[in-house]
């Protein structure tokens, strides 16, 4: 609950965001200790811990773009005795880039094809999209669509105390609102060219109230909007950039979401749509094994953002190293 309102003005946010920083930090901690106890690796087997932390703030005030995550990557290296990279976004904001999104290098590299145009999608709070074109010669490109499980996921907490809409069975109860959805889609957002990126500080509750009496609609008909938002605003960023796409890889914890995964093919018509599972990482680690590749390449002192991504002027070596 306390990340959820750090992403919107409060009072007593320094306070709270430190609170809120030190107990996610902690729990980074057991979660790094349990994987490497379960795994029966040792600490002083381990190069580096790459820690993206949890993204509170990432939108553009006037010209200059601001990106905020929490997790103390000092407090991680002090606990863990291993030395910890963090802080991926800002050398990338600091050359006139986005500071996101930054796994499309790492989807290149697993998922690029020679054969087809690809497009890898990946659903969490909110949604990004790589496109990975079969052209070598062509860069890839990406760019943050919208919404993906962020509105879903407060909206069932609102309605039914629910985490999240497991499988979609909410959104399937309902019906589509039009108005509401094409009054969602007219967000100058989504009208925009890549690159761009945002957040769930700009796509929540409180900016789909504003759009949009709510209490006229029943609860299952909103989540059913949202679920065809997301769907809609993915489908339409790949179809407007990369027609050409014949595959669509999903991963994210939306990959899980069976109505969603339904939906994204159904505005797909002869396109493969699947999951990153059949290409051997798990949905919900690709997004982990991201930011690992991001760490390493830290450590080799390599390039981490793509300029064509981003915007960034020039290429960058992301992340803060901390050893202790």
């Amino acid at each position: 609950d306390m990340l959820w309102g750090l992403t919107q003005p409060a009072s007593d946010e320094i306070n709270t965001m430190l609170l809120a920083e030190r107990q996610l930090t902690e729990c980074y901690v057991d979660i790094v200790r349990t994987l490497l106890e379960k795994q029966h690796v040792s600490n002083g087997a381990i190069a580096a811990v790459g820690c993206h932390g949890q993204t509170i703030r990432h939108q553009r005030l006037g010209k200059a773009m601001y990106t905020l995550q929490l997790g103390d990557i000092h407090w991680l290296s002090v606990n863990l005795g291993i030395p910890c990279i963090g802080d991926f976004r800002r050398a990338d904001i600091a050359l006139g880039g986005e500071g996101a999104p930054l796994s499309p290098g790492f989807h290149e590299k697993c998922f690029r094809s020679l054969q087809e145009d690809l497009a890898v999608v990946n659903l969490g709070g909110i949604a990004n999209v790589t496109l990975l074109p079969k052209d070598t010669h062509e860069p890839v490109r990406g760019f943050d669509t919208g919404p993906a499980n962020g509105l879903m996921d407060s909206w069932a907490q609102r309605c039914w105390q629910q985490r999240f809409d497991k499988d979609g069975t909410k959104a399937l109860e309902g019906k589509v609102h039009e108005e509401l959805l094409q009054t969602c889609l007219d967000d100058p957002y989504f009208a925009m060219a890549p690159p761009k990126s945002t957040g769930r500080d700009s796509f929540h509750l409180g900016w789909l109230s504003k759009r949009y009496d709510l209490t006229s609609l029943s609860d299952v008909d909103v989540q059913a909007t949202l679920l065809d938002l997301t769907a809609r605003s993915v489908t339409e960023a790949i179809l407007a950039n990369q027609p050409g796409t014949q595959r669509v890889i999903l991963c994210g914890g939306g990959a899980f979401n069976l109505a969603l995964v339904d939906a994204i093919a159904g505005y797909l018509p002869g396109v493969d749509v699947e999951t990153s599972e059949v290409h051997g990482i798990a949905p919900q680690w690709v997004e982990a094994c991201g930011f690992a590749w991001l760490a390493y390449r830290r450590l080799m002192r390599l390039q981490g953002n793509l300029p064509a991504v981003t915007g960034a002027r020039k290429g960058a070596i992301l992340g803060t190293l901390c050893v202790q």
